[in-house]
């Protein structure tokens, strides 16, 4: 069984981390598509993991949401 070096996965995060595509940090670490893509579902199911055990019983009183507005404008046909 093949197993990825601690390196090549912190690389791995990293360019996913960075907002990478995972093409393109499969190109970027010359590491299998299918590999990135396990590595990528492992690295959430642990940020759950670990969300879900630190984050219990807070009491929020105040809520700082921000709100994306994006536009979309359509050209008139002349």
């Amino acid at each position: 069984m093949n197993v990825l070096a601690p390196e090549k996965r912190l690389q791995v995060l990293a360019g996913l981390v960075d907002g990478n595509s995972e093409s393109a940090v499969s190109r970027m670490t010359d590491v299998n598509p299918r590999t990135v893509s396990r590595l990528n579902c492992t690295f959430g199911e642990g940020a759950q993991r670990l969300h879900n055990r630190i984050m219990r019983e807070l009491s929020c009183s105040l809520l700082a949401i921000d709100e994306v507005w994006t536009y979309v404008f359509k050209k008139q046909a002349r």
